[in-house]
């Protein structure tokens, strides 16, 4: 397949994503966990501050199925590896302590197979966090 059907099947996925993520949201959403919200009088980017946290990740993401119905702690999580839920509760600890925002996403494909993705946000940007695929970012009002 050449890069440019790769590239268009990507943006498709994403966009499909995001209007499936709206979807549930309006639907389903009693099923998110809620970050807490926090004082964003700190004038972060959070483009960037989710970026080095991407890089942290990359870093040290390990993908692991055996794991997938076990807590782990982020020092388990870097030694043994986890599966998607893992990863978002990292991302999402990690926003934390920069104080920004985050909600989970849980969507169902069917009674089995499942899957957890991450957004992190303030007052002005919000980026979808997905394991080790870039962070996707927009801003809430274009600058």
């Amino acid at each position: 397949m050449n890069k440019s059907v790769i590239i268009l099947y990507g943006i498709a996925l994403f966009l499909l994503g995001t209007v499936c993520g709206m979807l549930v949201i309006q639907n389903y959403g009693e099923y998110f966990t809620y970050y807490s919200e926090t004082n964003n009088s700190i004038n972060y980017n959070v483009k960037d501050e989710v970026n080095k946290i991407y890089n942290e990740t990359v870093g040290v993401f390990k993908y692991n199925i055996s794991n997938a119905h076990k807590e782990l702690n982020n020092s388990q999580l870097i030694l043994e590896g986890g599966v998607c839920w893992h990863w978002t509760d990292w991302y999402l600890q990690k926003a934390l302590e920069k104080n920004l925002s985050g909600i989970k996403i849980d969507y169902w494909i069917n009674d089995t197979v499942g899957h957890e993705l991450g957004l992190i946000y303030d007052r002005d940007e919000y980026c979808i966090v997905d394991q080790t695929f870039e962070p996707e970012c927009r801003r809430v009002i274009p600058s």
